[in-house]
């Protein structure tokens, strides 16, 4: 029997392992993260409530924006946990010889998002400011982040992701290195591209390539 040891909920394993619950915490982190990163972020500065809040003043600008700063890490977390927990399943159903049944994977989310959308779509027509209108392409780009709730962004790099993670799987399976160094490469070169140059891919393949890095590296814990 493996020895554990309880420590703020998280079970620290003597092997290298984290189990569901210590994923399910750690993505309960990560939302907490994307909260303070929405509350005190880019979009909140020049909003009258957090004009008034007393904060610290760090160089030139409040504390809590400085620190909201690197909360965009939420996204990365998730799909690091993401890729850890679909390599294990990877390595599972190769030994059995099946498939990972990706499309039900996919189908379970957007049956989840759907139904988040289908509560509040209907609540938004209500603030004619927003400046929606009902429509059935309209439900489909505001559901995938297009459009409306681009707090919703993520799902798009997600689901191609997902998609195509038994063939990322078997390469990072057979080739790990030359695929993490891609990555890696990948990363860096659209990063530079946008924070020094302002030149913009294709932006769904900037955030596949961005998000694709801790994908691979939590495939590798």
């Amino acid at each position: 029997m493996e020895k554990s040891l309880k420590i703020m909920n998280f079970t620290l394993y003597q092997y290298k392992y984290i189990s569901k619950d210590d994923s399910t915490y750690l993505k309960g982190l990560a939302i907490l993260i994307m909260i303070c990163l929405h509350v005190f972020g880019s979009r909140a500065v020049n909003l009258p409530a957090y004009q008034q809040m007393d904060d610290f003043v760090f160089m030139g600008r409040p504390l809590s924006f400085c620190l909201s700063r690197f909360c965009s890490i939420c996204v990365h977390i998730y799909i690091l946990l993401s890729g850890y927990g679909l390599f294990i399943v990877y390595r599972r159903k190769v030994e059995k010889g099946v498939g990972m049944k990706n499309l039900k994977r996919i189908s379970l989310l957007m049956a989840k998002v759907i139904l988040v959308g289908t509560i509040f779509y209907p609540i938004s027509l209500f603030y004619p400011d927003l400046q929606w209108h009902f429509s059935f392409m309209e439900c489909v780009r505001m559901l995938l982040g297009y459009s409306g709730n681009y707090e919703w962004w993520f799902l798009r790099p997600y689901l191609i992701i997902a998609a195509l993670s038994p063939f990322l799987l078997k390469g990072i399976n057979k080739k790990s290195v030359i695929c993490l160094t891609i990555s890696l490469l990948l990363y860096f070169l659209t990063k530079y591209l946008i924070y020094f140059h302002d030149f913009h891919l294709f932006v769904i393949l900037e955030q596949v390539f961005i998000l694709c890095l801790p994908f691979f590296l939590g495939a590798i814990l």
